[in-house]
């Protein structure tokens, strides 16, 4: 479960589920020790870009879970035929980036536009980006995974144990 600091807060620190404290994220913490609110900028403040690495968009685009993949880097070699990394995910024209492929294309134009939604990571679980419908279900197909192999993990963590969950020295 993934929840926003506000959520965290409104919820007293308990988890609405199993009724445990809920593990604090790294986000919380910093609305804990920030001296301004979210989004706040500075007169005079210079400007940003936020940027995704071109495997990684490539990857989506593609269905591809592994940024490492031949296919990722295949099509990664015919966008860097049209100049750096940079120059594709910020100034390449929309019309080359259609010739090499037009759904990596699609997700580029997204990610310049501030088009995107990040799902947190959590837990050890890493946070997912996403730029599609079929990137969310995605997102939520491996999310239950993720949970199904967790509570078979617990499972099996409490076998040989008592009511208590703990296990007795006979146990070892």
């Amino acid at each position: 479960m993934s929840l926003e600091p506000k959520e965290s807060k409104r919820l007293g620190g308990i988890c609405p589920k199993c009724k445990r404290p809920l593990t604090i994220g790294v986000e919380y913490r910093v609305e804990e020790l920030a001296s301004r609110p979210a989004g706040f900028k500075p007169e005079g403040a210079k400007p940003f870009k936020s940027l995704v690495p071109l495997s990684e968009i490539i990857a989506l685009a593609t269905g591809t879970t592994n940024v490492m993949s031949k296919r990722v880097w295949t099509l990664h070699s015919a966008f860097m035929k049209l100049g750096s990394e940079f120059y594709v995910l910020i100034d390449c024209p929309k019309e080359d980036l259609d010739r090499v492929d037009e759904k990596v294309a699609n997700h580029i134009v997204k990610v310049r536009s501030g088009e995107v939604e990040i799902i947190p990571g959590y837990d050890g679980v890493y946070g997912k980006l996403i730029l599609s419908e079929e990137d969310r279900a995605r997102a939520k197909e491996e999310a239950e995974k993720e949970k199904s192999k967790a509570q078979k993990a617990a499972g099996k963590a409490g076998e040989g144990a008592g009511k208590s969950g703990q296990k007795s020295l006979g146990d070892f």
